[in-house]
């Protein structure tokens, strides 16, 4: 069973990556695949922390339709577990957000918070929109019991692969700060962006996200 300490820190991670995710950084190893959902770790040079990729093929209505609850910061809360408050604190049409999120974590462990930039492109060598994610540092005043997190890199990728079927990837590594045993850190990898995932899957049938739109997808 996973310990509630150990669910805290894999979320921390989840949504604060701090590592230049190329592909050539890594060795993945396929640690988990269930219900459709794959999950590979890696070691990461310099760090006693395992990055890892989580990916899926979703049938969906169309990229906007995956990106909806992806870009809908206000209810994070209903995709991302721990997570208790999440506000957008500025933006550059639907493509760019500058959003500062807050997740809770089991007594005694501190509270961890952040404040991100989110920017989305459409790649149409590809058919895919990437979503590059930067944790910045500054922007919100830090609060009394809450650990700030400062550095932190990742990307969500969807490519579409048929009509009405698309691939999601997210990758990501993150030191999630304060004094955190590596093996705390590393015990529940897998499974926390295997609930992600079920997450994400789940909320794309919600009504408001099925007929979304964004400027920066290609016409279906």
């Amino acid at each position: 069973m996973i310990s509630k300490a150990a669910l805290f820190f894999s979320l921390i991670i989840a949504f604060n990556p701090c590592y230049n995710p190329g592909s050539e950084d890594f060795e993945w190893k396929l640690q988990k695949n269930k219900s459709g959902i794959k999950v590979y770790t890696s070691d990461v040079k310099g760090s006693s922390l395992k990055a890892f990729k989580a990916e899926m093929d979703l049938e969906a209505n169309s990229f906007d339709n995956i990106l909806a609850p992806i870009f809908d910061i206000e209810n994070y809360d209903e995709l991302i577990p721990n997570c208790r408050d999440s506000k957008i604190l500025a933006k550059k049409g639907d493509w760019y957000y500058k959003y500062y999120s807050i997740s809770s974590a089991p007594w005694p462990i501190s509270d961890r918070d952040g404040v991100y930039e989110q920017k989305a492109k459409y790649i149409k060598e590809e058919n895919s929109v990437q979503i590059d994610i930067t944790c910045l540092n500054g922007e919100v005043e830090k609060k009394d019991g809450i650990v700030r997190m400062t550095i932190g890199k990742g990307y969500w990728k969807i490519l579409k692969k048929d009509i009405a079927r698309f691939q999601v990837i997210y990758v990501y590594h993150a030191e999630p700060g304060g004094s955190i045993p590596a093996w705390l850190a590393n015990s529940s990898v897998v499974d926390i962006p295997m609930k992600l995932f079920r997450n994400l899957r789940n909320n794309i049938q919600k009504p408001e996200y099925e007929n979304a739109k964004f400027s920066f997808t290609p016409e279906e």
